[in-house]
């Protein structure tokens, strides 16, 4: 039942969204101290997209319980319960990139490992990218603040934060990188700059053919990454060496695993490049070549 809900939670409130790509239904949500007897309840209709809950002590925790509330005069169904911790003013890392480029294999990575202080991980991808991508729009910023300020997990992956990494309350930003070959081309497949979606509807305006204005997205996207991240990784290296996995562990504080990174969001059209025309490598090695020698310096051989 939460999986078709989002939990923000706030120092004086608590508010409910329903995710983008959920079936609408009807709920009913209950919310209580855990120290008071008295119960508040709303019912989440169909149409709606927020309910809210004022805290009655902000260093109290919640319990928040959820089951339909359309049939369930009819039917007996199973209460959800979730308790809700005291708000935390902000994430504990967050994780940014061009987009193609790793950042939902490592929230599946990261999830349910432990913090060295024993706090545990909590990943989550994208969340909430429909209001945020509206709200990038409208460049209402301190609304985009509030809303990542109120997120109930502790690690999030999204490479459209890039686009606003100023204004994401953290403790660390990880730029993940992945060889600008691969995105473009992955992008290529995905309809950058083709389809009309929100996603590019926020993306930088740039001139020039879908293969140059991908190739220009890259570069952009990974320089302004770059330029506030803490520390950069190769996905490339994640996948398979296990002394980068270790120093991207140890640079988020978190225990060290033997786990492997996942292979997740693989596009249904291989991201390969050999088919590029001479004239759109010039173009890659154009736009994107100085970054390219600066991460993957024998590219050039591959090509």
């Amino acid at each position: 039942m939460f999986d078709s809900i989002e939990i923000l939670n706030f120092n004086d409130s608590v508010e409910i969204y329903r995710k983008f790509y959920t079936l609408k239904r009807k709920l009913l949500i209950s919310f209580s101290n855990i120290n008071e007897k008295k119960i508040k309840q709303k019912i989440f209709q169909f149409n709606d997209t927020k309910v809210k809950f004022k805290k009655t002590n902000p260093a109290d925790s919640y319990i928040l319980s959820i089951k339909p509330g359309g049939l369930s005069r009819f039917y007996s169904f199973k209460t959800h319960k979730k308790v809700i911790p005291p708000h935390c003013e902000k994430l504990r890392a967050v994780f940014i990139g061009s987009g193609r480029c790793g950042t939902t294999s490592i929230v599946k990575f990261l999830h349910n490992m432990s913090f060295n202080d024993g706090e545990k991980v909590i990943a989550q991808h994208e969340t909430l990218f429909d209001q945020i991508f509206q709200l990038i729009m409208k460049k209402d910023f301190k609304e985009i603040k509030r809303l990542i300020s109120g997120f109930s997990h502790n690690v999030e992956s999204a490479a459209h934060l890039t686009l606003i990494i100023e204004h994401v309350p953290t403790e660390k930003v990880i730029h993940i990188i992945r060889d600008g070959r691969r995105v473009v081309q992955s992008g290529i497949n995905r309809g950058w700059y083709q389809k009309d979606t929100l996603w590019n509807q926020i993306k930088p305006e740039f001139n020039g053919s879908v293969f140059e204005k991908c190739c220009q997205f890259w570069t952009c996207m990974n320089e302004k990454a770059q330029e506030i991240a803490h520390a950069t990784f190769k996905v490339e290296d994640l996948n398979i060496s296990k002394k980068a996995m270790n120093m991207l562990l140890d640079e988020l504080n978190i225990q060290r695993s033997d786990q492997q990174m996942p292979v997740a969001n693989v596009g249904k059209i291989k991201s390969g490049f050999g088919h590029w025309s001479a004239k759109e490598k010039e173009i890659f090695e154009s736009l994107c070549g100085q970054l390219m020698d600066q991460y993957y310096p024998d590219w050039r051989s591959e090509n």
